[in-house]
């Protein structure tokens, strides 16, 4: 018969902080951007441009998320907007963010262009304006079909959100209190043995279909 058969009482501590997640995909674009630049390739780099900002976006969330649960008893309850988990958060940890500089002005740019993605919506617009300029000036301009986001996501500004998005990482754990292993996905646990279980024949579904023991599946 093979092994033989035991019952056993499984317990686990599993801790999963997505924040670690999305911060390690954050860095990868960030690493692919600073590698296509130094090689001058740009062949769809604002695509990866965009990859980055919406991850740093995600990323920053993630953290608010990490700390208001570690940190606020009634963080853990609540559906609270993001301006709102921002303000109890910095608020416990007894950080003033300077929103108009940086690298705050950097998290502020994230939520606005992580809102222009993830909410994506029309642009319907008329424009009636007299111009002057040379003939040749007037016949090269072109319909600028260009998304507000996109001035979030040149190379230089999502560079800079990383950097400022580690900085304000790094303020917040300095203020928490916590350790470098309490904010890292981990997990423990144990198996007891229980008894033997007594079983006179194991066979797969399969055999036991072929023994006229079962019947077949449903298609």
């Amino acid at each position: 018969m093979g092994d033989r058969l035991i019952r056993v009482r499984r317990q686990e501590q599993r801790n999963v902080y997505i924040h670690n997640d999305l911060d390690s995909a954050a860095f990868y674009f960030n690493e692919r951007i600073k590698k296509r630049l130094a090689e001058d390739d740009r062949d769809g780099i604002a695509y990866e441009c965009m990859a980055l900002a919406t991850m740093c976006a995600f990323t920053w969330e993630a953290y608010l998320n990490f700390y208001g649960f570690k940190l606020l008893k009634a963080f853990r309850n609540e559906r609270w907007p993001l301006h709102r988990k921002s303000h109890h958060v910095f608020q416990k940890l007894k950080i003033k963010p300077d929103w108009p500089t940086r690298p705050y002005l950097s998290i502020r740019n994230l939520t606005t262009v992580r809102n222009m993605l993830a909410h994506g919506k029309p642009v319907e617009e008329t424009i009636d304006k007299i111009e002057e300029g040379s003939p040749s000036e007037i016949d090269r301009q072109r319909i600028d079909l260009s998304g507000k986001w996109q001035e979030f996501c040149t190379t230089d500004k999502v560079l800079e959100q990383y950097e400022d998005l580690q900085k304000v990482w790094e303020q917040m754990f300095k203020a928490s209190g916590l350790g470098p292993f309490d904010t890292m996905s981990h997990g423990q646990g144990g198996v007891e043995y229980i008894e033997d279980v007594e079983v006179t024949e194991v066979i797969t579904k399969k055999a036991a279909f072929g023994k006229g023991l079962a019947k077949p599946a449903k298609s």
